[in-house]
């Protein structure tokens, strides 16, 4: 995987959550959000410890960007990923 496409990804990633923070606030504060206040509104902590050894937390941009690449080398449209997608990729490991 070259630059240009993992760009790509990295940047649908964050689209990805955006759109979902987007869509979990209430009207009158959709306003305050935009990309660059982001990760604001995304879990502070990236990993979370299990016995087996640390995991990447969920609704994170590392986790967001892991899972796209995923479901882009499997054959996805990068455009066409949602959360729904990411979130069942998830469920499936």
């Amino acid at each position: 995987m070259n630059r240009k496409v993992y760009k790509k990804i990295r940047s649908r990633a964050k689209d990805i959550l955006y759109e979902w923070v987007l869509s979990l606030t209430p009207e009158e504060d959709k306003d305050k959000i935009n990309p660059r206040n982001l990760n604001d509104y995304l879990p502070v902590d990236g990993h979370i410890s299990m016995n087996t050894g640390d995991r990447i937390s969920f609704y994170t941009k590392r986790w967001a960007i892991i899972n796209t690449k995923r479901l882009f080398k499997k054959g996805y449209d990068l455009n066409q990923i949602t959360m729904r997608d990411l979130e069942l990729a998830q469920r499936k490991r």
